[in-house]
Formats: C-alpha cells, sequence, structure tokens
C-alpha cells in the first residue's frame, strides 16, 4: 500500500506542476490578453487533448471526407488564441459541435471550406478552414447570418455537402 500511495504522490506532484497558469500573450494588433486556466481546461477536455500544442482533428464520415478532398481539419492553439483575443470562449462547444457534425459545408470562391451548424433563426455557427496543401486549417469560428451564407454562394461559391439530418431552415437557405 506504502508504494501505491508514493506511486499516487509522485503523479499528484507531476500534475500539480502540470497544471495550467494564466498564459498572457499579444495578439496581431498588439493588444495583450490572457488566456485563463479555466478557458486552456475547458479547451483541452472539449477537445480531448494533453496540452495546448496539440491539434484536434475531427473524426469525420465518410460523405464528409470526401467533401473536404480526403483531408483532415486540424483545429490548433492559434484558433484558442483567437477566440481569446475575440472575447468568444464561451463557443468552444460550438466550435467542436460544427466541426464533428457539420450540416452543412460550403466551399467559396477562394477555395476555403466553411462548416456550418444552424443555432437559431438566421444564425449559424461557421469554422472556415483553409487548404494548406496538406490538410485543412480551422482559421475562424464563429456566427453567420443566412444572407451571408447565401451572398458566398451568389458569388461562386457552392454546396459540398449536406448532412440528411440538415434542419428544414438550412434546407431553405440551401
Amino acid at each position: 500500500i506504502k508504494e501505491i500511495l508514493n506511486e499516487y504522490q509522485e503523479r499528484l506532484n507531476t500534475l500539480i506542476t502540470q497544471s495550467p497558469q494564466d498564459i498572457k500573450f499579444i495578439d496581431t494588433k498588439g493588444k495583450e490578453h490572457t488566456l485563463s486556466k479555466d478557458t486552456q481546461k475547458q479547451w483541452l477536455q472539449t477537445f480531448g487533448l494533453q496540452n495546448l500544442e496539440q491539434s484536434y482533428i475531427p473524426k469525420h464520415s465518410q460523405a464528409i471526407q470526401q467533401a473536404l478532398g480526403g483531408k483532415e481539419i486540424k483545429l490548433q492553439k492559434g484558433s484558442l488564441l483567437k477566440l481569446v483575443s475575440q472575447g468568444r470562449e464561451q463557443y468552444i462547444p460550438q466550435i467542436k459541435e460544427v466541426l464533428d457534425n457539420p450540416e452543412a459545408i460550403i466551399r467559396d470562391k477562394v477555395g476555403d471550406y466553411l462548416l456550418l451548424k444552424h443555432l437559431k433563426d438566421d444564425d449559424y455557427f461557421v469554422n472556415v478552414s483553409f487548404d494548406n496543401g496538406e490538410y485543412l486549417v480551422s482559421i475562424s469560428n464563429g456566427f453567420k447570418e443566412t444572407n451571408n451564407l447565401q451572398n458566398k454562394l451568389k458569388n461562386g461559391g457552392e454546396i459540398i455537402y449536406q448532412s440528411p439530418n440538415a434542419n428544414s431552415i438550412l434546407q431553405t437557405l440551401l
């Protein structure tokens, strides 16, 4: 029993020394922000990551993989920092949901992929990812309204995936 207790004490000490600290960072506009311990913990838990340097890669159905040209999406630490700098930490669960289960995917005129999830009324949660040649990089997560998405389609975008579970409001958009 003493050995087991010592082992657990060592593990606890390791966890304590590895526990997140608030991280200060400067955004692209030169403004300082703080990535709180709680936000770090929520990010790691939501995406099942061991540390902030790991990328989250959603497991997609064959149909979604095909729509994305067989490439994986990688959600990286930069997305977390961008969320914090925009004060959008509360949307971490929606990011996972739209990445894991998009109701539709639009490929816009410049080749970016927009993964959509209808929230309510005219509001959609959208992940934007671009193709870096090797994989798709998540670059933006936030709300878009129906007219913004319709403009993407009018300006040369196309629907490349639609979930069989997409709701009727999404059907009218597309």
